[in-house]
């Protein structure tokens, strides 16, 4: 695979000293200069630290510009501004800041007491009389509730002065609560989806333990004005398709040294043309094992396939497409012996959903804990993301290698203090990784057949699918330029099946 793989270590040299567990990792790419990069995971101060890079994560500082303290925070950058979702105590606080880089505090936008594990997502409107608005979604669980239920605060222009945020309540059947986890994802046509766990039975305190649950994805075809109301379950007529039922969530669950139990992600491919298409990953209980699921709807959300993967003794998934169409999910994964327990960070990637490419990102020991989420993003054709585990600099743990600031010794693996001179203990670390799809890499294509014109006179079809196309070379090779044809004629047939699949659904 033509692919090249970037892991860095995000504390800065000059938090050398540092021996928090920052976990609970989130990662914020810039979509009009992916170079610039916002993440955060939990570090000690006064206020909440947003790590920052200006050159596409090669290297990171850190910004005290969140004004309070939180117990679960993450941030996403639109076209205008980097907004960031904080969970100071028990309220909401969505905080907005135009240039992360000026060092000032960001200012406040939007407030809810009384919530549970705040989660942003953003898009700039590019087209049509609301070109240039901010959409932006702070999904959470309302505790202020008897029911506690997933909800989402709407804004129609969160890049104005005051902006204007709707509470929309997106559970609609009978329950006592939902679990603190829900997942917007938006594509730039206006769809938004939402994913999350419908408790079916009710946690008994004090250790919450194991419950019934429903996976369930709500929609909106109007950038949420219509409440998340768009998709209909067949079967009973409420708002939200039950992707999957009757699953045993059992929350607050333990893996290793982390606990579980609210673990789910979702993801619409950003292809013009493609809303219809939105993937889900979900963690439950598979006998004794806490398995990680994922699942996609070709139908806005109508109807789902079964389990296109499923890993074991895994937990923090994350999901994201590719500008072509190519899907990741991340996640970690326990492994080793009780005594000697690893977590693995992989990224599995598929087109089809059948044939998965498994990249390892780390593999590290399983010691302090490493929080409720991590995350992956895509930008064009490249995947950035974020996760959090122990920070022994030995190279022998990251596969396709690793780049720290703060000062270490990869040959005795230990850590040092700003003066080079004082062992410091391992600790819990964010790490950043960027995966790159290479140009010349074309999943299924072989280089040859040197064409200098194709022409399609024609085209009739009932369907088309293009699994593998593979190119067989006749004559003698006398242009460079061979390859390059191959592999545009590759993608112009994979852009046919698509703008086929795309007339298919328009006539539906």
């Amino acid at each position: 695979m033509a692919i090249k793989i970037r892991v860095v270590n995000m504390i800065p040299q000059s938090q050398s000293n540092e021996t928090n567990d920052d976990s609970e990792t989130n990662i914020a790419v810039n979509p009009a200069d992916p170079r610039i990069i916002g993440a955060t995971a939990f570090t000690a101060s006064p206020t909440a630290i947003i790590f920052l890079s200006s050159d596409g994560g090669e290297t990171w500082s850190e910004a005290a510009i969140v004004p309070t303290f939180t117990s679960d925070y993450n941030a996403k950058f639109s076209r205008n501004a980097l907004y960031c979702g904080d969970l100071p105590g028990a309220p909401l606080a969505v905080f907005r800041t135009t240039d992360p880089f000026s060092g000032a505090l960001m200012v406040q936008i939007d407030a809810q007491p009384n919530i549970d594990q705040p989660w942003m997502a953003v898009e700039t409107v590019t087209k049509g009389p609301d070109s240039g608005k901010d959409r932006v979604y702070a999904g959470y669980t309302n505790w202020n509730l008897v029911t506690s239920v997933a909800t989402i605060d709407v804004s129609q222009d969160g890049a104005v002065a005051v902006p204007v945020f709707n509470s929309v309540t997106l559970q609609n059947r009978v329950v006592s609560r939902n679990a603190p986890s829900v997942r917007p994802t938006i594509h730039s046509d206006g769809t938004v989806y939402a994913a999350y766990f419908d408790w079916r039975a009710p946690l008994v305190p004090p250790t919450w333990g194991s419950t019934i649950a429903d996976v369930v994805v709500a929609r909106d075809d109007t950038w949420g004005v219509n409440n998340f109301q768009d998709l209909v379950d067949p079967l009973d007529a409420h708002f939200g398709v039950r992707v999957a039922t009757g699953l045993n969530c059992n929350f607050n669950g333990n893996l290793g040294p982390d606990r579980f139990g609210s673990d789910i992600a979702a993801v619409v491919d950003p292809r013009p043309k493609h809303s219809r298409r939105v993937w889900v990953a979900w963690c439950d209980m598979q006998g004794a094992s806490y398995t990680l699921q994922v699942r996609q709807s070709k139908d806005r959300g109508k109807t789902w396939s079964s389990d296109l993967l499923t890993i074991p003794n895994s937990k923090n998934p994350g999901l994201a497409i590719n500008s072509e169409g190519r899907v990741g999910v991340f996640y970690q994964q326990l492994t080793g012996p009780v005594v000697a327990q690893r977590w693995e960070h992989h990224v599995q990637f598929t087109r089809n959903g059948v044939d998965w490419h498994d990249v390892l990102l780390a593999n590290t020991a399983a010691t302090n804990w490493t929080g409720d989420y991590n995350f992956l993003q895509a930008h064009g054709r490249e995947f950035y993301g974020t996760f959090a585990t122990d920070n022994t600099p030995d190279l022998a743990n990251f596969p396709h290698g690793v780049r720290y600031q703060r000062n270490l010794n990869f040959a005795t693996k230990q850590l040092f203090d700003l003066t080079n001179t004082v062992v410091i203990p391992a600790s819990i670390d964010p790490f950043f990784f960027k995966i790159s799809w290479h140009e010349e890499e074309e999943e299924g294509e072989e280089a040859g057949f040197g064409f200098k014109r194709l022409e399609i006179e024609g085209l009739k079809y009932e369907s088309l699918s293009i699994k593998k196309l593979k190119f067989e070379r006749f004559g003698e090779e006398d242009d460079d330029d061979e390859g390059d044809d191959a592999r545009a004629i590759s993608r112009l047939l994979h852009r046919i099946a698509d703008g086929i699949e795309d007339e298919e659904e328009t006539n539906e």
